[in-house]
């Protein structure tokens, strides 16, 4: 037969470790916010390009194809990884749409992007 659970412990923290000071821990996002017409074609790229341009981390990482053997690739990544250029979720984008359209909206929401405004 197993033991018997122990009841639990309270145990009280000073206050100093369980409160965040109310700066905040990361600098504001490049684009906090962000136009988008969804008449315009592409304009779901568009969004997500204004927040993190896949193309330039594209041709950063193909860049190690270029490194002859392993110790020098291996050395291109580690650059890559300690230089990474700072990139916020999507989620620190608020997006006003010039115009309502659903599916665009659900797409943008679906991906982490804020909605602001009523024609979101």
């Amino acid at each position: 037969m197993p033991a018997p659970l122990e009841p639990p412990v309270a145990v009280t923290l000073p206050a100093a470790i369980v409160t965040l000071p109310p700066a905040p821990l990361l600098p504001p996002p490049d684009c906090p916010e962000l136009t988008v017409d969804p008449r315009v074609p592409g304009a779901l790229f568009g969004a997500v390009n204004a927040v993190y341009d896949i193309s330039a981390d594209d041709a950063r990482m193909r860049g190690i194809l270029g490194q002859e053997g392993r110790e020098a690739q291996a050395a291109w990544f580690d650059r890559l990884r300690k230089e990474y250029p700072r990139r916020r979720e999507f989620f620190n984008t608020q997006v006003r749409m010039t115009a309502p359209d659903a599916g665009l909206a659900a797409k943008l929401a679906g991906i982490g992007f804020g909605l602001a405004g009523p024609e979101a």
